[in-house]
Formats: C-alpha cells, sequence, structure tokens
C-alpha cells in the first residue's frame, strides 16, 4: 500500500556556513591546494568561488540576510513546497527572483497568508513582527537614499563571528559608532538628552522596540525619526510613558522646529495599554518593565498601575508579558501615581478590540 510521504535529506542542521556564503564544495576542494591557498591569500584579492558578505553590494548583502529576515512569499509555489529556494536563490543574489516581499500595497495575486495585513504592519507600512528586519530596513531612508559606502547594510551594524552572540553586533559598531561612522557632524547636542545616557543613543530614538516576537518587544529596523503622532508607539513616550502625546509634540516642535500636532493629554502609555490594539498592549506591557522607561518616568506606582489591568486582558501574550513585567517592577511608594478610576473606565471602554494575530 502506497503512502504519501516526504523525501527529505539533510546535510547540515540549522544556518550553517552555505546559507551566507553559498555552495563551498569548489572553495573546498580549491583551497585543500596549500600552493593555490597560498597564492590567494598574497593576491589579497577574494576567491571567487565562494561568496564574502563583506564583498557584497549593500543591496546584495541586506538581500543575503532577508533570505530569512523578511516576510516574503515564493515566486514560484510548488517548487517551494518541493525544495524551498534552493533552486531559486543563492547567496549573492537579489530577492526578487525567488520571492515577493511583503507589504501592505502587495497587491492582487498574493497568497492567502496567516493573518491579516494589520496584524503585520503598523498603518504606515512598518513590519511589526520580529525577525523580518528587512521589510523595514529598505524602508529607511539610510537605506533607500544611501549611495556607496553611505549605504546601510546588516553588516553596518552586525557580525556574524564576533561580539555578542546576543545581538551579534560588531564590537567596532557598539553603541552609536554604527551610526556616526556616517553621521559625522552628529554630536550630543542632537539628542538634547544627558551625554550618556539612554536617551541620548541614537537607537533609542530611532530603532524604538515597536516590533514583537517571542513574547517580548524588539527593535524596528525601519530607521526613522520620532513623531508624536505616529501611527505606532512613538521613541519618546516609550520611555516617557507618564507624558502625553501632546507634551512630546512640544518638545519636538521647541527642539527641531516641526509643528506641533494637537494631540490628547492623557499619559500616553495609559492610552496605548488600555485602548491600544493587542499589539501596542503588548508592546507597552513590555516597556513598563523596562529600566529606561522606569529612569524617566520615575513613577513605579504608575507602572504597577497600568500592568494590573495589563494582567486581565483578553490576551494570554499580552498578560504573560505583563506578569513577567509585574516580577522586575520596583514596589510603587505613592498612591498619587496611581490612575484615576474615570481616565481607566474610559480608555477602557475606547479599546481596540479587533482580532490581531502575529504570525512568528
Amino acid at each position: 500500500e502506497e503512502h504519501d510521504v516526504f523525501e527529505t535529506r539533510v546535510a547540515e542542521l540549522g544556518i550553517a556556513c552555505e546559507a551566507c556564503h553559498g555552495p563551498g564544495a569548489q572553495h573546498a576542494a580549491k583551497q585543500r591546494d596549500p600552493i593555490a591557498r597560498y597564492a590567494q591569500r598574497a593576491s589579497k584579492a577574494g576567491d571567487p568561488t565562494v561568496v564574502h558578505p563583506k564583498r557584497l553590494s549593500a543591496e546584495r548583502s541586506v538581500a543575503l540576510c532577508g533570505q530569512c529576515h523578511s516576510y516574503a512569499y515564493p515566486k514560484d509555489e510548488n517548487e517551494w513546497w518541493t525544495s524551498g529556494y534552493a533552486k531559486a536563490f543563492r547567496p549573492g543574489d537579489p530577492l526578487e527572483g525567488s520571492r515577493t516581499v511583503l507589504a501592505p500595497d502587495a497587491g492582487r495575486g498574493a497568497p492567502e497568508i496567516d493573518a491579516p495585513m494589520e496584524s503585520l504592519f503598523w498603518p504606515d507600512g512598518t513590519i511589526r513582527v520580529g525577525g523580518r528586519e528587512y521589510n523595514g530596513l529598505v524602508l529607511s531612508a539610510c537605506y533607500a537614499k544611501g549611495e556607496s559606502d553611505a549605504k546601510i547594510s546588516c553588516l553596518s551594524c552586525h557580525a556574524m563571528h564576533e561580539g555578542d552572540p546576543a545581538g551579534q553586533i560588531a564590537p567596532k559598531h557598539a553603541g552609536d559608532r554604527g551610526c556616526t561612522s556616517c553621521h559625522t557632524k552628529i554630536d550630543a547636542r542632537h539628542s538634547h538628552h544627558e551625554a550618556g545616557s539612554p536617551g541620548s543613543e541614537c537607537i533609542s530614538c530611532h530603532m524604538p522596540k515597536t516590533s514583537y516576537a517571542l513574547f517580548s518587544a524588539v527593535r524596528s529596523h525601519r530607521i526613522e525619526r520620532p513623531r508624536a503622532d505616529d501611527a505606532k508607539p512613538n521613541a519618546c513616550n516609550l520611555c516617557h510613558l507618564d507624558k502625553s502625546r501632546s507634551w512630546t509634540a512640544k518638545h519636538l516642535a521647541d527642539w527641531f522646529g516641526h509643528r506641533a500636532p494637537e494631540l490628547e493629554d492623557d499619559p500616553a502609555g495609559a492610552v496605548w495599554a488600555l485602548s491600544g490594539n493587542a499589539a501596542v498592549r503588548v508592546v507597552v506591557a513590555d516597556a513598563l518593565g523596562s529600566r529606561v522607561a522606569l529612569a524617566a518616568t520615575k513613577k513605579p506606582g504608575f507602572h504597577a498601575s497600568l500592568v494590573s489591568k495589563l494582567l486581565d486582558d483578553p490576551y494570554a501574550a499580552v498578560r504573560f508579558v505583563a506578569a513577567r513585567t509585574q516580577a522586575a517592577l520596583p514596589a510603587a511608594k505613592s498612591a498619587h501615581e496611581l490612575l484615576s478610576p474615570d481616565l481607566v473606565q474610559r480608555l477602557l471602554e475606547a479599546r481596540d478590540n479587533r482580532p490581531i494575530t502575529i504570525a512568528e
């Protein structure tokens, strides 16, 4: 009796050398010859038998990472179910030949996916799913408008074989150095925060934690300027959770000459935690436990009062993150930090209860 079975062969499990460097058999065979090996080193040229990501253009280097770190669907779905992207993509190729990168305006013809577009993207088109950093990076001005060596790539900050494995940040690009290597005229005054403080770090303002994956908020890789009227939680209020978006708008207008939009005066953290949709609430549940946000707010009671509401959230992921945050919070010192019942009721009545599914 015949049965449908998968015929599989495994060479290496996990993310191995050839995922980034391409097929290596020819390279390995060549380098076994010591004369060829020493001649290659003496030439100072790249070995054409293998792909070296640092020698690729920014576009091809980013595509190499994007083969995994993008939300995309295959152009040949039948082939993908048979052999994945093994035939259609090799490191060094552009992504366009093998897949269509998902975007809110992908248009007709896109296959059905596990979640609606509004669950995957913020209203401004920014990806909100962690692990899909390619979708965010290619929308960044540093990538879209950068040229030659000034065009950002994943390797502008990351290194696979050095530094802390947790973030894979290249030691020479740690801190602000990944940004100031191009933005040479930016100094400590630009941030309007005390030098050396978390608020003065480039990523605090330009890469806030507005993506979600594995029960955590992670940094957005769409590098952009903070805006108080953004359609997603803004960088300023993810630290200053007790301040309103109106407060943020006024500061940005004073510092950078922006027009200050008319916004609500309620604490942004309360608005997002109590009336936002589930994707907003889980990001804020994580932010409420951030040591940086606690230092900026200096009101542990404010954080604790919001977390207590999130512990009753209808989404299990929000409750889980809120419980972890609660365990990390210091004891509240004063009752005046608690939210007013009228504000809580008003915001809960305005909660966005549309279903949200984030396929990690």
